[in-house]
């Protein structure tokens, strides 16, 4: 494996969980408050339906899952590395 790809699967891991508590953050507010913060024509704004609402919402679960996917994955690797030794 080349150094770049290392460095790129080192990054995944390292911003995995960050973006893990940004979805789980966004899902928590979606669920008290029924809206999500989003981009809308250069502003902030907070929606609770509409095309940008969906789009929005069907990003943070693909990125949800594929957090949990490389956290997984990275944590059977160690899991693996170590029980070797």
């Amino acid at each position: 494996m080349s150094v770049a790809d290392r460095v790129g699967n080192a990054l995944l891991v390292i911003l995995s969980p960050v973006v893990l508590c940004w979805t789980l953050y966004s899902f928590w507010r979606l669920a008290t408050k029924g809206t999500l913060t989003l981009r809308d024509h250069g502003g902030i704004i907070e929606a609770s339906g509409g095309f940008n609402f969906w789009v929005t919402l069907g990003m943070y679960v693909v990125f949800f899952v594929g957090s949990i996917i490389v956290i997984s994955t990275s944590a059977t690797w160690l899991v693996r590395k170590l029980s070797k030794k």
